[in-house]
């Protein structure tokens, strides 16, 4: 609701003046004017704010002061605060249908809850799932996280059957033992992953920059796949969303370059994980997309294989019979092998998930 009360700005009809009632409040007005808007907003019945405004503890101690005042008089209304400075919320349920946020792209709807506490990282965040094919049940921004953090996202997908894997884009740890004990019971049955930037973010007081030996030990303890890049984050989610568990460490490599099958077969062996007797399989620069459909249907099937890697690079000009062959299509359905097939092509696009 946008209130008619509020000074400097035009006499629009509030939702508390129409009789409505909200579950939800977006503001996205002056600070100066959000306190009047959270009246309006109580009196309308929301139940929840999602404030968009900036220029609260991001932006010094008068702005901190807004922010606390903020939060306590949405409290005294019975109303939670996603906010401020957020880029919003979003939700895929048909039922819902909300995007209360200001990206430019919102990803389809899937099996997968963000949150990330950056509005210009959240940006950048949706528009990749969106490339990638990556779903998404529910998205949340938390912005300076002055009352809702992540650990209340952690209980409120923990309960929520459209969402079946979490990723989290962390800069605060508000309560970091409350942090680990959510996170290590929701891991038994929800995967966490998350993504945690080690400098100090503005708007959090004098809360110190994460350190990273404690990071990864609080991640470590509580069961959280941890990762260190955008793209691992969501490469994870996309694998954890669409892809099967493997039963075991063996793990099948498969490719039409020697360097990239050797590069990934090393990569394996570092992260403890036993290259399948047999592999890496190299089956030549000069193959055909049929010839390397079987390589990898035949590593599916293998009882020596629990997972499948497929790598691929690009043939030079005049060594393929059928330059136009899509070798996308040769990756095999982890629903017909019953084992995660993960792809890394240097050329062309995989398929989503």
């Amino acid at each position: 609701p946008s209130a008619s009360t509020v000074a400097g700005l035009p006499a629009y009809p509030s939702a508390a003046d129409a009789g409505q009632d909200v579950d939800l409040a977006v503001v996205a007005v002056p600070p100066d004017a959000v306190t009047d808007v959270v009246r309006d907003a109580a009196r309308a019945g929301a139940h929840g704010l999602v404030v968009i405004s900036a220029g609260f503890a991001e932006s010094g101690p008068a702005g901190a002061a807004a922010q606390r005042a903020l939060v306590r008089a949405a409290h005294l209304a019975g109303m939670r605060v996603v906010g401020p400075n957020c880029l919003g919320v979003a939700n895929t349920d048909p039922a819902v249908r909300l995007n209360a946020t200001l990206a430019p792209v919102l990803p389809a709807a899937g099996r997968v809850g963000v949150f990330s506490q950056s509005g210009a990282f959240g940006v950048a965040l949706l528009a990749e799932a969106s490339r990638r094919g990556l779903g998404l049940s529910s998205f949340v921004s938390a912005g300076n996280r002055a009352d809702v953090s992540g650990n209340d996202l952690l209980q409120y997908w923990q309960d929520d059957p459209s969402t079946d894997v979490i990723t989290l884009y962390l800069e605060t740890f508000g309560n970091p033992r409350k942090f680990a004990r959510l996170a290590r019971r929701i891991g038994r049955s929800k995967p966490v992953v998350a993504l945690a930037s080690l400098a100090r973010p503005p708007g959090v007081g004098e809360a110190p920059a994460l350190d990273a030996a404690a990071v990864s030990a609080l991640f470590a303890q509580s069961g959280v796949i941890r990762v260190d890049t955008v793209s691992e984050l969501l490469d994870v989610g996309v694998l954890l969303a669409h892809q099967p568990l493997p039963a075991g460490r063996r793990v099948a490599v498969v490719g039409n370059s020697s360097a990239l099958t050797g590069l990934a077969a090393t990569a394996c062996a570092a992260q403890g994980l036993t290259v399948a007797d047999g592999y890496p399989q190299d089956v030549g620069p000069s193959a055909g997309a049929a010839a390397y459909a079987v390589a990898l249907r035949d590593a599916g099937a293998d009882e020596r294989v629990d997972a499948v890697v497929a790598v691929f690079a690009p043939p030079l000009p005049g060594q393929l019979a059928d330059p136009g062959a899509d070798f996308a299509a040769a990756l095999p359905d982890a629903r017909v092998t019953g084992k995660p097939v993960v792809a890394t092509f240097l050329a062309g696009l995989v398929p989503a998930g």
